[in-house]
């Protein structure tokens, strides 16, 4: 008897999975794919660190054009979004910004994607330390249940310590 019980819990997760494995739907975000925030201290004086921030990201090309084409998008390309530096400690004000414009690094013509570097400086306070850098925006995730088909934000984000790049 517990052979057979045994036996019908097996069936019906299986069931089950093959049910949930039928409704799987791929997620497709409407413009944003992937993104990395790397940062390096490049001078510093008695009060300030300046930072070289890079940025990498993926993104869907006929979000930015018309056109049918990816290879017609132009670089660079304006991400619609800010790089913002902003203080952790209180009060969390902004203390630097700068345009997300997208070098083309690479592209995918049949899967309708391209990577984009942008590169930024700043010079902050020490008294400013620690600090954020990120951008965020909306993507709307279309694909996934529990996104109902609302938009949905995205946001990267790196930390610089109050000592950057102490060793």
């Amino acid at each position: 008897m517990a052979i057979l019980r045994s036996l019908r819990h097996a069936v019906i997760a299986v069931f089950a999975v093959a049910l949930l494995a039928l409704g799987a739907t791929d997620a497709h975000a409407t413009h944003f794919r992937y993104g990395t925030i790397r940062w390096s201290k490049t001078a510093e004086t008695a009060t300030t660190v300046t930072l070289l921030v890079n940025t990498e990201s993926a993104w869907r090309c006929s979000f930015f054009q018309t056109q049918t084409s990816c290879f017609d998008l132009v670089s660079p390309v304006n991400a619609g979004t800010q790089i913002l530096v902003q203080r952790t400690q209180n009060p969390q004000t902004q203390v630097g910004f700068d345009s997300i414009l997208l070098n083309i690094a690479a592209r995918n013509q049949q899967e309708d994607w391209f990577v984009g570097t942008s590169t930024h400086t700043f010079t902050i306070n020490k008294s400013d330390l620690p600090v954020r850098i990120y951008f965020a925006s909306t993507a709307r995730l279309t694909g996934l249940r529990d996104g109902n088909g609302n938009p949905q934000g995205f946001r990267l984000e790196s930390l610089v310590s109050a000592t950057p790049n102490a060793r």
